[in-house]
């Protein structure tokens, strides 16, 4: 009986670990996926601001080559 005991402790001690590691595992991966996302939103937002920056690059050359009437004023 008291070797039974034992064993059952030793086994709802195992499966603490266990599930410690599962939860660390857990946060390290949705640490990491929050990260990749944040790294893809800065990614699409600077492929955006460069879409911007070359939009008014464009238009500002097509200005000074006379092609189109200037849009800032």
């Amino acid at each position: 009986m008291l070797v039974m005991i034992q064993v059952v402790n030793i086994i709802v001690a195992i499966q603490k670990v266990v599930a410690i590691h599962l939860h660390r595992a857990t946060i390290a991966t949705a640490i990491t996926t929050a990260i990749i996302q944040v790294h893809t939103r800065q990614v699409i937002i600077r492929a955006q601001v460069h879409l911007i920056v070359g939009q008014v690059q464009a238009a500002v050359t097509l200005e000074e080559v006379g092609a189109i009437k200037p849009l800032f004023l």
